[in-house]
């Protein structure tokens, strides 16, 4: 194929249209791209749209000063070469037009060849110097880019410290918590002949309490320990048992009518499914998937489906629901932390659940994907290295 050479672009902006047609034509006869104007706006339109490679530019316009156009042609570009022509030359203007960022002046009449010289000289100093002026605004933008990713990491560490700090205010709290609910739970056993009928309802909700308040003071505990460490423990862990105590959560739930009149279905392969992994880090990343399946269960009788399965040396966990599903021009920032689609009364978001459920998969050399219709509902996909006690 036989690329056409790209022809240099002239903008010539004079009020008498003999100079612009005259010009025209000899430019043309230089191979040269011509572009006119006859007043300063329509120039500055051009300038804009053609991006020229230097500028001829009158300085008494009718109506108009050359000196005002020069002025708004480097508000727009500091270091495109200018022109100036005039009929009326003198010392001062001429200061003047150089003071403003003319590169050249020239008195009418001019001689053409002279004109062309200039131009030829300006377009050739150009032409040498694209490519440094190319590396330097790559390098400003690379820079920039490096800038931003140097503030975001400093946010992060702030944001990592004060986490830490939380996660050590919230331990002590937790602690007592679970302390008067083990006291309360000793309390009621000691009453079971009192509570009657109602003792299994009061002890079933007791140890309801006890487990996920254990579960906070885990997560506090681990965060701090994670802070410290900047890793998680990690040990043969068989999938199914995270399955189960999400099950049992989902259970705890449906009875507060979060998963009212809607279907949870769990799938599972019979043969073992173990990885290397944290159970309760697992717990957190497929849970945060579990309740936005619910979340996006608008309708009656909406299903979700967990599904669990070996494939080849992977296991592969798969979500799926049948809800309101995911718009396209949504779905490739559903894991950018802080980004929420979730915006109603009854379910509104953080921005934190999957950028979340996304790290702790990616901790345990694992995947995520997801694939989503509107209205039809979403699929989420995760996939973890088998554990084998060769490796």
């Amino acid at each position: 194929m036989v690329h056409a050479e790209i022809q240099p672009r002239i903008l010539v902006i004079d009020d008498e249209l003999g100079v612009l047609k005259s010009l025209r034509f000899l430019m043309i006869e230089y191979n040269y791209d011509v572009y006119t104007a006859q007043t300063i706006s329509k120039g500055l339109s051009i300038f804009s749209d053609s991006k020229p490679n230097v500028v001829i530019l009158d300085l008494k316009l009718r109506g108009e000063s050359g000196i005002e156009g020069l002025k708004k042609i480097r508000e727009l570009d500091k270091t495109i070469p200018v022109i100036l022509l005039t009929g009326y030359g003198s010392l001062e203007t001429a200061q003047e037009a150089i003071r403003y960022g003319a590169n050249e002046y020239l008195s009418k009449p001019f001689i053409p060849n002279d004109l062309m010289h200039l131009i030829d000289q300006y377009i050739s100093r150009n032409n040498q110097n694209q490519p440094n002026i190319d590396s330097f605004k790559k390098l400003k933008l690379i820079n920039n880019e490096l800038a931003d990713e140097v503030e975001q990491s400093k946010y992060m560490a702030e944001l990592g410290q004060l986490s830490a700090e939380y996660a050590h205010d919230l331990s002590n709290p937790l602690t007592s918590t679970i302390g008067c609910v083990e006291f309360l739970k000793k309390i009621i056993i000691e009453s079971e002949a009192e509570l009657g009928n109602k003792f299994n309802k009061a002890e079933e909700y007791i140890n309801i309490i006890s487990r996920n308040t254990k579960r906070c003071y885990d997560l506090s505990k681990r965060w701090l320990d994670y802070s410290k460490r900047n890793i998680f423990e990690r040990y043969p862990l068989e999938i199914k048992e995270v399955l189960e105590d999400i099950i049992n959560e989902i259970h705890i739930k449906n009875r507060v009518s979060l998963l009212k009149d809607h279907n949870i279905e769990i799938i599972s392969s019979s043969e073992p499914n173990i990885i290397l992994g944290d159970k309760l880090q697992l717990f957190r990343a497929i849970f945060n998937l579990v309740l936005n399946a619910v979340q996006a269960l608008s309708k009656k009788d909406g299903t979700i489906t967990i599904s669990c399965k070996r494939i080849k040396r992977q296991v592969e966990i798969r979500i799926v629901d049948n809800g309101c599903g995911i718009h396209p021009k949504y779905l490739h920032r559903i894991f950018d932390l802080y980004y929420t689609s979730k915006t109603s009364h009854e379910f509104k978001g953080t921005g934190l659940g999957l950028p979340i459920t996304k790290k702790i998969v990616k901790e345990h050399n694992g995947t995520i994907s997801v694939l989503s219709e509107l209205g039809k509902g979403t699929e989420f996909k995760i996939n973890l290295p088998l554990y084998c006690s060769e490796d």
